[in-house]
């Protein structure tokens, strides 16, 4: 969801590509789920490496916080909610942040394996939508476990190093995460809480597909179509992203018609596409309906 910000000083958030996928100070790597009804069935947290948990901080709530709770979060010093700090020795500790209230099965003291599960996702501390936060520190500095550099070195860099054991753990300049059918205008706020509305059926007073996406950026190319069961376009949106925004939400709909919903299957496609680096980048999602 976010990158380490590499370049702190200058008072713009840059991650270590030089895009804008981070904001001003932010030291770690957020790895996101997609609402809290993924939360509610647990996703777990595992070490990334072996080690020994140095600290922990359990007791706080998973919940969506107002500006003032906010402030006050931060007044108390409890930012990361829910955490452990793993010492790996010869220097390297990490910090996984925002875990589920409760859901924390280790003790301080206690000797973690490379994967070992250790609690799960959650929504606890000051966050806008459930994550976890990991950070690496060596030697008291905070290091981006994409290049292997400390985060103050800047975007600009010819060789890197990265920490990540798994291949799959690339840099992606946007992400589509998530999408789906509602009879009516979608609460996005509701959509995050894990709320996803009724099934939809013959009787739905509309059929509306949305959809949500991580790093949008001010040229983004957006495209969203609904197709009805006998392959027509139902209706379709072409969108130019006008701003930055860490996470951005669109949706198309139709209201249901004066002779009634065709039976059948309704499919939505949503596509974003970006030039990066002079290569057009593009990633699709695909949803489907089914009305009887």
């Amino acid at each position: 969801m976010n990158y380490v910000d590499v370049d702190p000083d200058t008072g713009v958030a840059r991650d270590f590509t030089c895009g804008k996928r981070s904001y001003e100070g932010h030291k770690g790597t957020d790895i996101a789920i997609r609402s809290m009804y993924e939360l509610e069935q647990g996703v777990a947290v595992r070490a990334s490496a072996r080690g020994t948990v140095l600290r922990l901080r359990d007791g706080e709530e998973d919940v969506f916080k107002n500006a003032e709770e906010m402030q006050a979060t931060r007044d108390a010093g409890k930012e990361c909610g829910n955490g452990i700090i793993i010492d790996h020795g010869e220097g390297w500790l990490t910090q996984y942040c925002h875990l589920k209230q409760g859901s924390i099965k280790v003790k301080q003291g206690d000797k973690v394996g490379s994967g070992e599960k250790m609690a799960q996702v959650g929504m606890s501390g000051i966050t806008a939508h459930p994550h976890v936060h990991l950070s690496v520190l060596h030697e008291g500095k905070h290091v981006d476990p994409y290049t292997g550099l400390n985060k103050d070195e800047g975007c600009t860099v010819e060789e890197t190093h990265s920490l990540w054991r798994s291949s799959k753990m690339i840099y992606e300049p946007f992400t589509l995460y998530d999408a789906g059918f509602v009879d009516s205008k979608p609460d996005f706020k509701a959509i995050t809480k894990g709320v996803r509305g009724k099934p939809l059926s013959l009787k739905s007073p509309a059929l509306v597909f949305w959809s949500a996406y991580f790093g949008a950026k001010p040229g983004d190319k957006i495209k969203i179509k609904i197709i009805d069961p006998k392959g027509n376009i139902l209706e379709e949106r072409k969108i130019i992203q006008e701003a930055i925004k860490a996470r951005q939400y669109y949706f198309i709909g139709k209201k249901r018609p004066a002779e009634g919903w065709k039976r059948g299957t309704y499919k939505a496609t949503i596509s974003v596409s970006r030039l990066v680096n002079g290569k057009q980048q593009t990633q699709t999602m695909q949803k489907a309906a089914d009305l009887y």
